[in-house]
């Protein structure tokens, strides 16, 4: 769908999250078909839709502060300006919007929208520097060419509109009552590489949002948020068996989510690459994480805890049995991930993550 990473600071709203829970299919591979089979390709025509909204925008924002409940609108504007690249083999749409009118300066705002295969809908995964949990949506495109996503409780909902020109107008809606409504306006198509600069950003963040006093505890930030730091920076894992593994994970959104990139090579030098999003729900008292790849057409959600005993945060994935990684926190900076399946047993599968020297701390 168009720009609506600028819907962000309305997350508030969302008090119930989709933890994805499907079997796990292939992602279609639309470049091995025909022109005439990706006309009638779902997966092919979502995409070819995603794809054109590449380049940067500046987008526009009235928000009523009555939250629709009053009959005479109570209208605030903000506004700022983006960047939409197609990343992990073009299967995702990835934006970074700042907030140019933000008295405490640019407010940063990421977001990833793709197409789920099994289901034939649309989703729009969320990370606001004003919220700690993430925020998800589903939909579709509808007849008029809309598309339409909702939130899990089917409260909340955004309609995306878009003109010949692909500039677009999106409207939220709490229930009945439209809440705000943004213009977005399409700038070059040149190539943009938001990715590069998320990753491009210190290690520890310059600003990090820190402010705990809120009666939102969504808002809030936590001690654990620290921890994300830990594991910023640039890894290495590479065993005796000729395979190597490239992390380079950042700090975002002022302190409130990390954002990671993996690339697996294999013996024979073929590459994979992941993409995952880390946070702390400060609401809900654990970790959140969704791991995007390459053959999959929707992430893989976890939740974590952290035990400061023995330093390890451990994930478990909630609608696999026996599934979990434990990350191990090592004084020299690295750390140790240790993933476990039903399969795998007690010992799992061991990787020892070192610093990349030449971005060492």
């Amino acid at each position: 769908m168009g720009k609506v990473s600028e819907l962000h600071p309305l997350h508030f709203f969302l008090a119930v999250f989709f933890f994805l829970a499907s079997p796990v299919v292939a992602q279609e591979c639309c470049a091995e078909k025909t022109e005439e089979e990706q006309e009638e390709c779902p997966n092919c025509l979502a995409l070819s839709e995603l794809k054109k909204d590449v380049g940067d925008f500046r987008w526009n924002t009235k928000l009523d502060l009555t939250f629709g409940r009053s009959p005479r609108p109570n209208y605030v504007n903000f506004g700022g300006k983006g960047e939409q690249q197609m990343v992990l083999g073009e299967k995702l749409l990835l934006c970074r919007t700042t907030e140019s009118s933000n008295r405490d300066g640019d407010e940063e705002r990421v977001n990833v929208q793709g197409f789920r295969t099994d289901k034939n809908q649309f989703f729009l995964l969320t990370l606001d520097s004003s919220r700690t949990p993430f925020g998800w949506y589903e939909g579709i495109t509808e007849w008029d060419g809309s598309r339409v996503l909702k939130d899990p409780s089917g409260h909340v909902l955004i309609r995306t509109v878009w003109e010949k020109n692909r500039n677009t107008t999106a409207t939220l809606s709490l229930g009945d009552s439209l809440l705000m409504e943004t213009i977005t306006k399409m700038g070059r198509k040149s190539k943009v590489d938001p990715l590069s600069t998320l990753l491009g950003s210190p290690i520890k963040p310059k600003k990090v949002n820190d402010k705990n006093d809120d009666r939102d505890a969504a808002r809030n930030f936590s001690e654990e948020h620290l921890l994300l730091q830990k594991i910023s920076g640039d890894f290495t894992f590479e065993p005796e068996d000729g395979t190597k593994e490239e992390i380079s994970s950042r700090v975002i959104c002022e302190g409130r989510f990390l954002v990671r990139t993996t690339i697996q090579t294999s013996a024979n030098e073929e590459t994979t690459e992941h993409l995952t999003f880390l946070g702390f729900d400060s609401s809900k008292g654990h970790f959140q994480m969704f791991q995007f790849s390459q053959d999959v057409s929707w992430p893989k959600y976890w939740t974590g805890e952290y035990e400061d005993e023995d330093k390890t945060l451990t994930f478990v994935n909630p609608y696999s049995r026996g599934e979990s990684i434990a990350v191990h926190f090592r004084e020299d900076g690295g750390y140790t991930s240790t993933q476990t399946s039903e399969d795998d047993g007690e010992l799992g599968r061991k990787k020892i993550f070192e610093i990349t020297k030449k971005k060492r701390r």
